[in-house]
């Protein structure tokens, strides 16, 4: 099984851009902190979110484009048993914003404890930031093309390098099982 799925050229610069239009102005993310062994409290992510609704044609065909090659990724790589997806998530990292040295996993309790794949489309142009990279655990994928999706096991630990100048921003969906892996 291959660890990543990496498609370029999935969206055009023209349809990132208007990917980006079709989310309401993202606000600022649940801040993550991490008790250290010292006892001070370090913020881990940094960034702002907004959710896709996608109540128009236009809206509706770039979910179904994103579930059509994620759907293709699956079937052929992952074999992983699919019942459904998350809403669309558009992340915004700023100057200062990212994961820092802590990385994570897409996986964990509540309703997280059912992803099965996370999916990532680069909307920035890559001269349009610095920092901000997507960093996969054991792996050399890189997501700075615009328009390039990255699909992994959402069990695959990653984070994204803190952005020194612009704005990062991508798209992100988790597909969903109807259990958690075991």
């Amino acid at each position: 099984m291959s660890q990543v799925y990496l498609l370029p050229g999935l969206l055009s610069a023209a349809e990132c851009e208007e990917a980006i239009s079709f989310f309401p102005p993202p606000q600022t993310a649940a801040i993550v902190h991490k008790d250290t062994a010292a006892h001070q409290v370090t913020p881990v992510r940094r960034s702002r979110a907004s959710f896709l609704v996608a109540d128009s044609h236009e809206k509706q065909a770039l979910v179904r484009k994103l579930i059509d090659v994620t759907t293709h990724a699956n079937d052929v790589y992952f074999k992983f048993a699919i019942a459904g997806h998350e809403a669309l998530q558009l992340a915004e990292y700023n100057v200062g914003d990212g994961y820092g040295y802590d990385n994570h996993l897409d996986i964990g309790p509540g309703k997280a404890s059912v992803r099965k794949l996370s999916v990532t489309v680069q909307l920035s142009a890559a001269g349009d930031y610095d920092g901000g990279d997507l960093e996969l655990w054991k792996t050399d994928a890189a997501d700075r093309e615009q328009g390039t999706v990255i699909i992994f096991p959402s069990y695959l630990v990653h984070g994204v390098t803190p952005v020194t100048r612009g704005v990062r921003r991508s798209l992100v969906m988790w597909c969903i099982g109807t259990t958690p892996f075991r």
